[in-house]
């Protein structure tokens, strides 16, 4: 093997390399995006969840005539 192979191939696998940092950063970034998602999502559910008052929990009114 030449110095000009040895460089080549530190040179396509340093390139690879690069390519899959860009990636790791892009999925993470990816990730991160889609929990803050689902917590909005679960926090939506939550609210929509709570079960309406019945009218015996209402709050008593009073009526003045």
């Amino acid at each position: 093997m030449t110095m000009e192979d040895i460089q080549k191939s530190y040179a396509e696998k340093c390139a690879r390399l690069g390519e899959a940092v860009y990636n790791q950063r892009k999925l993470h970034a990816l990730a991160e995006h889609l929990i803050r998602e689902l917590e909005a999502l679960e926090q939506q559910a939550r609210g929509l969840s709570t079960p309406p008052e019945t009218p015996s929990e209402a709050p008593a009114t009073t009526q003045e005539q």
